[in-house]
């Protein structure tokens, strides 16, 4: 259903771009993540128990560098630069009692930690096996900052211990001069009368907006007609209160540009000033005008099959494989697999010279609709997760979008001039990663296997071939370049137990050579095989979305991923549209939007 419409898109270019004739396309890139496409429906069927019980010996070759936080230090760097934290590589060693310099000095092993490879395997192995998506926060509310405006705002606060939403109107400083809010009294305003606290009306000043009152008229909302509840759309604007106070969501936190509403108390017994507006009978609650909301819709409305299993009894093969728990039920089955942890072969120059200081990087954001997701209705132009525009109503949005799927990195062979920056910061951190050309080995023991659980297992870690340039992405920084190793499985070793003279008797067989035979033959997948190849990218710009707007002298605002994403969704705010969506895996590329001096 995807290609059909992306073939659509493509043959509509020409309509779609001249809508936006004011800004042009500049150099061309890919962005750092795309999708696997999803199939048609994920198979729960019970299947018979394997006998294959043995263990594989794998190894590891850094392609980029490398990196994984030793954390039991965030200042293990001899930096200076006040609130910039800093990390040494993953290692046994406790750094929590050293200095910076004894930790720079030092030359610990460098481990690569068995839920790192176990993840990384595991991701790959869903993919092949068309199993679930297991990590996958299917029920969690999703909070955006939309295109639209809200035009209504109102005073929340509670009687009676019930939430009540009251109108009101904002009022600038020169109406607060012209009118005295201090005494009550009735006072007219382009033919609106209001009345002020105690005659009828509260006066409550916004707690970040110092120029404006917002001013409450003992006129309550109209919430007659919502299907949801006020208590609904309350907690609503809890989790989105929540995000705008996490730093890893709102990164203006820390740049010092957004505080946060950090003197916010959405609870009962306050007067809140909030923005709202009922869309296909539903109440949405906003902290600004234009600001984030909180969607109905989680993730799950839109993955059918592919949510992450819930029944012991009824498991994906990924689950079945690697094991499976349900938080909810605290339902859990133990996999078939052990991982070991991967040491370094060779304990030479395993680090890079002097520290790095990565790029500034944040949360993976599923509110980005337009890389995150695609419309599959030719009837709406811009969508969210609950209703899109004009036409689709909040019912009927889950059959009108869907995911993209599984989300891999591309590869960056010039990952050197796009990881690293001399601006050292509180958003960003120093690092000491791991050289290219390290090599680990590892072993995963497994029981109970079937022949086509074992033949899945070695293409999922060495992509069908040691010699082939298919790599798995490791580690921190993936979206700057870092984290390409290579795969490998250099042994495969049956072992079968027998009986003879009343002692139980150990054998091992090796069939190194019968099952890396067997992983050449593998089904491929094209696209899975694209993405994870090192080559595939060579000469391409990867970098995320930039704007450059000519119009603005300072740097930092002249080219900045919002413009880019600012303009994408359209001049306007009653009327946004996307005009780009991340494109299909196999033409990945993109043009930067310019806005021209005028």
């Amino acid at each position: 259903m995807y290609n059909n419409y992306h073939n659509y898109q493509n043959k509509n270019k020409s309509v779609r771009n001249s809508e936006n004739a004011k800004y042009s396309y500049g150099d061309k890139f890919v962005n750092p993540y795309n999708f696997i496409r999803l199939e048609n429906k994920v198979d729960r069927t019970l299947r018979e128990k394997g006998s294959l019980c043995g263990k594989l010996k794998c190894g590891i070759i850094t392609k980029t560098q490398i990196f994984i936080p030793n954390t039991s230090n965030d200042r293990s760097l001899s930096i200076i630069e006040k609130d910039h934290k800093s990390f040494d590589y993953y290692s046994y060693t406790d750094n929590s009692k050293k200095s910076a310099s004894d930790i720079t000095n030092s030359n610990p092993e460098p481990v690569i930690p068995a839920s790192e490879i176990r993840g990384v395997i595991r991701s790959v192995y869903e993919t092949v096996t068309n199993s679930c998506m297991s990590n996958f926060e299917y029920n969690k509310t999703i909070t955006a900052r939309e295109k639209t405006f809200y035009t209504d705002c109102a005073i929340l606060t509670s009687e009676n211990d019930k939430w009540i939403l009251y109108k009101a109107e904002k009022k600038g400083q020169i109406d607060l001069e012209r009118n005295d809010l201090s005494k009550p009294k009735l006072y007219r305003d382009n033919d609106v009368a209001y009345v002020n606290a105690p005659g009828g009306a509260i006066d409550y000043k916004h707690p970040l907006d110092k120029q404006s009152k917002y001013i409450m008229t003992k006129t309550p909302v109209n919430l007659s007609k919502i299907i949801n509840t006020l208590d609904d759309a309350v907690e609503k604007l809890k989790q989105v209160l929540k995000d705008y106070q996490n730093e890893k969501i709102n990164r203006n936190i820390k740049a010092k540009t957004h505080f946060g509403y950090k003197n916010y108390k959405i609870q009962k017994g306050e007067y809140i000033p909030v923005w709202y507006k009922i869309r296909n009978n539903i109440l949405y609650l906003s902290l600004a005008s234009q600001g984030r909301i909180a969607y109905y819709h989680t993730l799950g409305d839109f993955a059918d099959s592919y949510k992450p299993c819930s029944d012991k009894n009824a498991l994906c093969r990924g689950c079945e494989m690697f094991g499976f728990v349900n938080t909810d039920t605290a339902e859990s089955k133990s996999g078939k697999l052990n991982f070991y942890d991967a040491y370094v072969t060779e304990k030479k120059d395993v680090y890079t010279r002097g520290t790095k200081t990565l790029k500034e990087l944040s949360s993976p954001k599923v509110s980005c609709l337009e890389m995150y997701t695609n419309k599959l209705s030719r009837v709406i132009d811009y969508w969210t997760y609950d209703y899109g525009m004009p036409k689709e109503s909040v019912s009927d949005i889950s059959k009108s979008i869907e995911l993209n799927g599984r989300k891999f990195y591309w590869h960056n062979k010039k990952y050197a001039d796009t990881a690293y920056t001399e601006e050292k910061n509180n958003r960003n951190m120093s690092i000491r990663p791991l050289n290219e050309n390290v090599e680990f080995n590892y072993e995963i023991t497994f029981q109970n296997l079937r022949e086509d659980e074992l033949e899945d297992l070695i293409f999922s870690i060495n992509f069908g071939d040691n010699q082939n340039n298919n790599c798995h992405k490791i580690g921190a920084a993936k979206p700057l370049g870092l984290g390409s190793v290579k795969m490998t499985v250099n042994g495969v070793e049956l072992r079968t137990i027998s009986e003879s003279g009343g002692k139980f008797i150990y054998n091992t067989e090796d069939k190194t050579a019968e099952y890396l035979k067997k992983a050449k033959t593998h089904e491929l997948n094209p696209n899975l095989l694209k993405i994870t190849n090192f080559d595939s990218m060579d000469g391409k710009n990867i970098s995320y979305p930039i704007g450059e707007d000519q119009t603005k002298a300072d740097p930092a605002k002249r080219n900045a991923g919002y413009n880019f994403f600012m303009w994408n969704r359209g001049e306007s705010v009653l009327k946004p549209k996307f005009d780009k969506v991340l494109p299909d895996i196999t033409s990945p590329d993109m043009k930067t939007r310019i806005k021209p001096k005028c």
